[in-house]
C-alpha cells in the first residue's frame, strides 16, 4: 500500500490525477491525513495561527548534510586521524603519512543527531 501512495502522490505533483482522486486512495489506505487546497488568505491565517501557537521558523536555513565519508587525499592531515560528521553517523578517519585516507571507522554512539 506504501507504495501505491507514493505512486499517487507522484502522479499528483506531476498534475496527472487530481486531489479527489488523491484523497480518495489516501482514506482507502487509512492515512488519517488528506491534501488540501489552500488560497493565500488562508495559508496567511494558517502561519498566523502556528506563530501564535509557538511555531519558531528557522532563524537561518539548515546546513547541508555530508552524505558519505570523505575518503580524498588531505595533505594537510597527513599522518593523523580526523573525525567526520555524516548523516548516517561520525566517523573516524585514518590518514597516512602522504594523506591519503587509509580507514574510516564508526564512532559508536556517534549518531548524526547527537
Amino acid at each position: 500500500m506504501e507504495q501505491n501512495i507514493k505512486e499517487i502522490m507522484r502522479k499528483y505533483n506531476r498534475g496527472e490525477t487530481d486531489r479527489e482522486t488523491v484523497n480518495a486512495v489516501l482514506n482507502e489506505a487509512g492515512c488519517g491525513y488528506h491534501l488540501e487546497e489552500l488560497t493565500a488568505e488562508q495559508r496567511a491565517e494558517k502561519a498566523a495561527r502556528e506563530y501564535r501557537e509557538g511555531y519558531i521558523p528557522a532563524a537561518e536555513p539548515a546546513k547541508p548534510v555530508q552524505r558519505k565519508v570523505d575518503m580524498r587525499r588531505r595533505p594537510e592531515l597527513a599522518g593523523q586521524t580526523a573525525e567526520q560528521r555524516t548523516a548516517a553517523g561520525r566517523y573516524r578517519v585514518e590518514y597516512d603519512g602522504e594523506g591519503y585516507a587509509v580507514r574510516a571507522d564508526r564512532v559508536r554512539g556517534g549518531g548524526a543527531d547527537e
